[in-house]
């Protein structure tokens, strides 16, 4: 993807491209219409930014404090992070001064470090790619940030510097492979009491217990702690490369203070990073579901990003999520269950550098780029569904079968409890491989029946969850076509449990149509009645004997059609 310009232009011949050549030839609509590159902190670019700028600064007659603040927008990276935190910096109000500032850091007696076997004799640990050693380098050579509020300014936010350790400094949990801070990190935060065992046996919840306690590293329980995998390298296409750029949501004041404390934990964790970018996207707060263990506990908010628009020029990604139908008939042959769920699912997934720019996002305290793939982009969903049957897939291979995922919701089949402990070791075994990380707490084990994917199921039987049935028998007579459209969702994700489905709503369907005054009349209250008593008969089907002659039956009449095997 060509977001920005990765050398020098240059004319038809090769030639490099001179915007003042071109404009004293005429060609003043090129000229103006450069895009220069960020420039990131490469000492073999820095000369070529500067003269870019001054180039720009003669043609557009700019007067030296824009030509300042033009530079101040096109840095990046690392040359950003400098700028942030260099004291001496605050005091630069000219473009000669921040090209002074410039040259003195970024040409000292730093030694480019031109190949991995440097790399290697500096300080390679143990396990680390290549990869992630430059990019602690890169990282070391430049402080990084907290947001902290300075409690004598009103609540303003002042940039604070962290060590520059690798401990403090560098985004571990960004490693492939995980250091042994963060393995004994994972270790220390696990515990007995994170998992749901009490319905077991003594004897089985001893031998699970020490299987799970003794893979520590496949769990997490904080955002420094996640997993990070490279085993999907997540690709993106756009209809247009013109920055999507959309103004801020005012935050209410009472709790930019809980936002503040995200941010700085996302900036501690290394998930995120300040950044200056022509992209962005705005922050939203999203309500938490309910804790069903603490009903009275008011649900609480969490930070998303509105990524709609961005979303209206992002290629659609061509692969398939799993068939709901399929995959609980596929889990339902087995008498008994284990789900258990990613840590913050999609974060996992380290995004490419050029993709960090495009998800940068606005908050009031200043703007972010995400380095994990984030909840609202229309392809995240492919993208970690194709993560997931990677790994499925490997197990296969290895002999462990009965293992289905929907997203981060993985369930495990088994026939005994010997079966399902073996499959279990087999799981979290491969996501240590690939440095994958499971929340505990959202973990069940070796159950009967499961709630998935808006089904119950148990052994050879499928029916709808009891919160939906609920919503169902309980709904009120619609008062609008949208409500009707509800009605008939909640509904109609049902209608394989349901003979006679298309009939029993057909009345109701009509009122959705275009030009259809909407009147509700006794027949539609009929109609709504007739369905909410379905409903109450907890509905299900079982899965056939498939050893068995199967016989197909069909009937249509002038409203439906349909056919039951």
């Amino acid at each position: 993807m060509d977001f920005v310009i990765l050398s020098p232009p240059t004319t038809r011949r090769g030639t490099p491209y001179n915007p003042i050549m071109a404009l004293n030839t005429g060609d003043q609509q090129t000229a103006f219409s450069i895009q220069i590159e960020n420039f990131n902190g490469e000492l073999d670019k820095l000369e070529w930014f500067i003269q870019q700028i001054t180039d720009l600064k003669q043609i557009n007659k700019w007067s030296d404090e824009m030509t300042f603040l033009f530079l101040k927008s096109k840095l990046a990276g690392s040359a950003l992070s400098w700028y942030a935190s260099n004291p001496t910096c605050k005091n630069v109000t000219t473009f000669d001064e921040a090209v002074t500032q410039l040259r003195a850091f970024f040409r000292n007696d730093s030694t480019p470090l031109s190949n991995s076997a440097e790399l290697h004799n500096i300080q390679l640990m143990p396990g680390e790619s290549i990869r992630n050693l430059a990019h602690r380098i890169q990282v070391l050579a430049t402080p990084s940030f907290l947001l902290k509020t300075n409690e004598n300014t009103n609540d303003n936010i002042e940039i604070e510097n962290i060590s520059g350790s690798p401990n403090n400094n560098t985004p571990m949990c960004n490693l492939i492979t995980p250091s042994e801070d963060i393995l004994k990190k994972r270790k220390d935060e696990l515990s007995e009491t994170d998992f749901k065992l009490e319905h077991l046996t003594s004897d089985q919840k001893d031998l699970l217990l020490e299987t799970l306690l003794d893979r520590s590293a496949a769990f997490s329980k904080s955002l420094k702690t996640i997993g990070c995998t490279d085993r999907v390298i997540p690709t993106f296409n756009f209809r247009s490369h013109n920055p999507i750029k959309t103004l801020p949501f005012e935050i209410p004041h009472a709790i930019q203070g809980t936002i503040k404390e995200e941010l700085n934990e996302l900036i501690e964790a290394g998930l995120i990073h300040r950044n200056i970018s022509q992209w962005s996207s705005s922050m939203v707060l999203v309500k938490k579901k309910q804790n069903p263990t603490n009903p009275h506990k008011p649900a609480s908010n969490r930070m998303a990003l509105d990524l709609r628009l961005l979303n209206t020029i992002l290629e659609n990604s061509t692969y398939p999520l799993p068939k709901i139908p399929t995959l609980i008939n596929e889990i339902s042959k087995y008498p008994f269950y284990t789900t258990i769920d990613f840590c913050k699912a999609y974060w996992p997934i380290l995004l490419p550098e050029e993709m960090q720019d495009v998800l940068t996002f606005t908050t009031p305290f200043g703007t972010f780029a995400n380095r994990r793939l984030v909840f609202g982009l229309k392809t995240a969903a492919s993208i970690f569904q194709a993560l997931v049957d990677l790994l499925i897939d490997e197990l296969k291979l290895s002999g462990t079968t009965g293992i289905y995922a929907y997203q981060d919701d993985i369930v495990i089949g088994a026939h005994s409890f010997q079966e399902m402990h073996n499959k279990i070791r087999s799981v979290l075994d491969i996501l240590i491989k690939y440095n994958l990380t499971l929340s505990p707490e959202k973990c069940v084990f070796f159950k009967s029946t499961i709630d998935y994917l808006g089904f119950n199921i148990s052994h050879n039987k499928i029916q709808p969850i009891t919160s939906n049935i609920l919503k169902i028998t309980s709904f009120q007579p619609p008062r609008t076509v949208k409500q009707v459209r509800r009605f008939l969702g909640l509904c109609g994700f049902y209608r394989s449990l349901i003979p006679g489905f298309a009939e029993l709503t057909e009345c109701l369907t009509q009122l959705t149509r275009k030009n259809v005054p909407f009147q509700w009349t006794p027949t539609h209250q009929e109609a709504l009645k007739k369905l909410q008593d379905v409903f109450f008969t907890n509905p299900f089907v079982r899965l056939p004997d498939w050893d068995k002659p199967f016989v197909l039956n069909t009937d249509a009449s002038g409203q439906a059609i349909s056919g039951i095997l």
